[in-house]
């Protein structure tokens, strides 16, 4: 299949990208710029893009549209676990919505069969836009909105993050090329809520990411 794939520079999507390519899927990734509070993503986006050999294309929503401490200097990072007060402040609403849609359109314009993202199950709780009925429904929607039957590949939808990473080791994903950290900075800061759950999904296994803590 030739697919659209979603790359933020992230663990989950970048080793989506290596288990796609290692399918022999044909994919062209697509990074988006949402007004995020910093742009440390954008490279790894690119990094992944270099490393197999593919081609990227960039997205920028002009304007302030999301209130969300990932894209308004106004609103702290929280520290440590994710809680329902710390999630108050980092979601950003619809995003996997909005986004999916700009990746159909692309897939659309290219003429390629769908689109896939990196959705997993250890984000069900928390994020609508994550679930298995979310996806459902985007598969009717996008049917409905440009006529035509899109594939929309989510192969982590039922896995944990730890379970990503073990792909990612079967499949060699240089994981050093990958961006978790809310903050941006030259290192993760190791105590955000999404370090820290990057530091979970590594137990037991070598973690080749630096922290500052």
């Amino acid at each position: 299949m030739n697919l659209v794939t979603l790359c933020s520079g992230g663990l989950d999507s970048v080793t989506l990208a290596h288990l796609l390519h290692s399918q022999g899927h044909m994919q062209e990734l697509l990074f988006i710029d949402y007004g995020q509070r910093h742009i440390t993503e954008y490279h790894y986006a690119y990094k992944c893009a270099a490393d197999l050999g593919l081609h990227i294309s960039d997205v920028e929503i002009r304007g302030q549209i999301f209130s969300s401490a990932l894209t308004d200097f106004d609103v702290a990072v929280p520290s440590g676990e994710y809680t329902p007060e710390t999630l108050s402040t980092l979601v950003v609403p619809n995003r996997n919505a909005i986004f999916a849609n700009l990746a159909a359109a692309l897939a659309v314009s290219r003429g390629y069969d769908g689109i896939a993202l990196a959705v997993h199950g250890g984000d069900h709780e928390v994020y609508p836009d994550c679930r298995p009925s979310f996806i459902a429904s985007l598969r009717r929607f996008l049917e409905v909105s440009t006529g035509i039957s899109l594939e929309v590949s989510t192969p982590f939808v039922h896995r944990s993050k730890a379970q990503i990473v073990e792909i990612g080791l079967g499949l060699n994903v240089p994981f050093e090329h990958t961006w978790s950290c809310y903050k941006g900075g030259d290192k993760h800061c190791g105590v955000c809520p999404t370090c820290r759950e990057r530091i979970a999904a590594f137990e037991g296994y070598e973690d080749p990411t630096e922290y500052e803590r």
